[in-house]
């Protein structure tokens, strides 16, 4: 496997299902000075590695591919991988507009293939790729919101999807879609929501008490097994994920008594505290799932840097993302759990061997590349790693898609 990163950031309609993944890619800069690489070469990088290696499949499952194309492969669509069904090709924006690109566009679309015009920007120049493109993506932090409305209503008869990139907020989100944009890509999934109220949310309240009585160290053997048990939601998800294949336990798994003792208690307390948090209805899955592959993340980086007590690194990977669930700043939502310094430590200031894992873990996520580099792995190692864990959390949450009864 090629000693390259490469990552993903969902891209989700407007009921915050997911559409699609944008592929983010860097050959590894310690093992190809950055001045030899070129577009056509990381273009060229990123297929072979995706529908070679099967990291497609590990990557996105069965969504779509956004895949940032050069010049090169718009005006030879043969060197393309036959997967018309599973590639959104998108057009960059400092690719040159002329008679011969419109053309290459115009077999594409003939083709099968699905356009997408990255951080277009609508001009005399521009404005012939309209009737061929499907997916229009706007950088919103581009434009001011007069120009971002005016853009919609130019787009708008040519019958092309909207994307808004780079959104960072809520707030941004609400106002995309008010506009009537079609899909929405950015960092406002792995952020909380401003909340009007003072009042945190019932549902907001019942998880963060769980969380505190889960994570209170003095909890013994019964204590914990009683908790999880007067919790029909947390104990039905609890004994349908110790029972699944992820756990490979001969006899069946009827009690929260004897999960307790298959799983012991960091076992039970940890996944506890991720089946809680997935049981926060208003979100969307794919943020649980990042939760989830964060925690598997850092938890692998942890053997990898030949470190102890995987089970912190994982709780840390996991309460990375607890603001976003529970519309929490980092700081409040951890103030009333009784975790230990380093733990907390980690979370919030990246601090010692856990901190760096978790702040590999976010930058890799993020294609922030530099912060991965820091760990002095091999890249092929800390993209393994990575895509193992985004398959891994996809499996895991899917196991326990089943409502409770």
């Amino acid at each position: 496997m090629s000693d390259a990163y490469i990552a993903r950031q969902p891209i989700f309609d407007h009921r915050m299902r997911i559409f699609g993944y944008e592929i983010l890619y860097r050959e590894n800069a310690r093992s190809v000075p950055r001045q030899e690489l070129d577009g056509d070469q990381a273009t060229s990088n990123v297929l072979i590695d995706m529908f070679t290696y099967h990291d497609l499949d590990r990557l996105i499952g069965d969504y779509r591919a956004f895949v940032n194309l050069t010049p090169t492969f718009l005006y030879d669509p043969s060197i393309l991988p036959l997967s018309q069904d599973r590639l959104v090709l998108e057009v960059l924006e400092d690719v040159a507009v002329n008679s011969e690109l419109v053309e290459a566009l115009r077999q594409l679309t003939h083709q099968g293939y699905t356009l997408a015009l990255d951080d277009f920007i609508l001009n005399a120049d521009t404005r012939p790729l309209l009737p061929l493109a499907d997916i229009i993506k706007v950088d919103i932090q581009q434009v001011d919101a007069d120009e971002l409305r005016s853009y919609v209503a130019e787009f708008r008869p040519f019958g092309a999807k909207l994307l808004a990139e780079k959104v960072e907020t809520h707030d941004e989100l609400d106002y995309c879609r008010s506009l009537g944009f079609h899909y929405f890509q950015g960092f406002f999934l792995s952020r909380p929501r401003v909340l009007r109220t003072r009042r945190l949310p019932a549902d907001r309240i019942r998880v963060l008490n769980l969380l505190r009585r889960l994570q209170d160290p003095d909890l013994n053997f019964d204590e914990l097994a009683e908790l999880v048990a007067e919790d029909v939601y947390l104990s039905y998800r609890l004994l349908r994920l110790i029972n699944s294949a992820y756990f490979p336990i001969r006899r069946k798994v009827e009690s929260i008594h004897r999960a307790v003792i298959y799983l012991g208690l960091n076992g039970v307390r940890t996944w506890a505290t991720w089946i809680a948090l997935a049981g926060i209805h208003d979100k969307p899955t794919e943020l649980k799932q990042v939760a989830l592959a964060r925690a598997r993340m850092c938890a692998l980086l942890c053997d990898a840097l030949g470190g102890s007590h995987r089970d912190r690194f994982f709780t840390v990977g996991l309460f990375s993302a607890v603001d976003a669930l529970l519309d929490l700043p980092i700081e409040k939502a951890l103030e009333p759990l009784p975790l230990a310094e380093d733990v907390r430590d980690a979370i919030l200031h990246h601090m010692g061997q856990m901190g760096r894992a978790l702040e590999a873990t976010l930058g890799y996520e993020r294609g922030e590349w530099d912060k991965a580099d820091q760990l002095a792995l091999p890249a092929a190692r800390i993209k393994e790693i990575y895509l193992d864990s985004v398959k891994w959390a996809r499996d895991i949450d899917e196991t326990l898609q089943a409502e409770a009864p």
